[in-house]
């Protein structure tokens, strides 16, 4: 079934109002899916896979295959089966302080720093958040302020996007580099750099600026993630720290599992190899989490690929 556009003339607060005449069953499956233009739910695996080629077409949408992880029997239930019984019990779980305990299998302990946590903390533990982004749009920023002088090239260090547009921060910092010899830290924020204010400037202005120059004087500060946290593209690591070993090799063979299907697919009705598949590009998945109130932002490829996502833990 495909859902339209919604009306424009008229503001619609309910599934039932997107959707007039679907069932109430199919109606509250979705409750977490608000529609928000054209799009394809499917509810027929073999029909999903059938398809895909025409459900992908241009113009489409997305398309959601309901419960589509239990009947395309992708080994992620694990990893579901794995998060649930690790955070399940956790009350108000923040994302921080999941992965702050998560290195000493903590979940239930108070045994985690007092205070607030800085990026460079969480840095400092999480193989997982160090492999993605974070958006610190809601990161506080009134910690102390200090100015690092980095006298030559190479500079040592990489940065990242402060938020998904604009900004810096720095990452990967080499031991003993120049950027760590003039007191730069992980994580921080890049207010300016040689006097240009980067803290809200678009993502080529801030490259270069921190790349045209033999030196750099850099204005920084370490964020404090007070508000909700939203971490992206990240490596499975994430999840091997939330739930375990197994957790994470289940994920690991969603892709592998996705090919065969489609192979199989392909095989069976004779189709050319260059038709729908995963790309080397999608050879290891990557993983998102984040609070309630996080940002969500969705990436815009250069080259249209297929993409397959599932909810792990939570919501979507």
């Amino acid at each position: 079934t495909v859902a339209g556009n919604p009306p424009t003339t008229t503001t619609t607060t309910t599934m039932a109002e997107r959707a007039p005449g679907w069932p109430v069953e199919v109606l509250e499956a979705l409750s977490i899916w608000p529609l928000k233009g054209r799009g394809t739910v499917v509810f027929d695996a073999s029909y999903f896979l059938d398809n895909l080629q025409a459900l992908l077409a241009e113009g489409r949408g997305p398309a959601l295959l309901v419960g589509g992880a239990s009947s395309l029997g992708l080994p992620s239930a694990i990893a579901a089966a794995e998060l649930h019984r690790t955070l399940g019990g956790v009350k108000s779980p923040k994302l921080a302080e999941l992965l702050m305990r998560a290195r000493a299998h903590e979940f239930d302990a108070c045994a985690i720093p007092d205070g607030p946590f800085t990026y460079e903390m969480l840095l400092e533990v999480s193989d997982g958040v160090a492999s993605g982004l974070i958006d610190l749009t809601r990161a506080s920023l009134s910690g102390p302020r200090r100015c690092c002088k980095i006298q030559a090239w190479p500079f040592g260090f990489m940065h990242a996007p402060r938020t998904w547009a604009h900004g810096a921060v720095l990452q990967n910092l080499e031991p003993a580099g120049e950027a760590e010899l003039a007191g730069c830290r992980p994580g921080d924020v890049v207010l300016a750099a040689n006097g240009l204010a980067t803290l809200d400037a678009p993502l080529p202005e801030v490259a270069a600026a921190l790349q045209s120059a033999s030196q750099l004087l850099l204005e920084v500060v370490q964020p404090i993630l007070e508000g909700p946290l939203y971490l992206r593209q990240a490596s499975t690591a994430v999840v091997r720290e939330l739930a375990g070993r197994d957790a994470e090799a289940a994920a690991l063979g969603v892709i592998p599992r996705l090919s065969h299907l489609l192979a199989e697919r392909r095989s069976l009705a004779g189709a050319a190899d260059s038709e729908v598949g995963l790309s080397e590009v999608q050879s290891r998945p990557t993983v998102f989490a984040g609070d309630g109130g996080s940002a969500s932002r969705l990436d815009v490829d250069i080259v249209p690929r297929v993409q397959f996502c599932h909810v792990l833990h939570g919501m979507k």
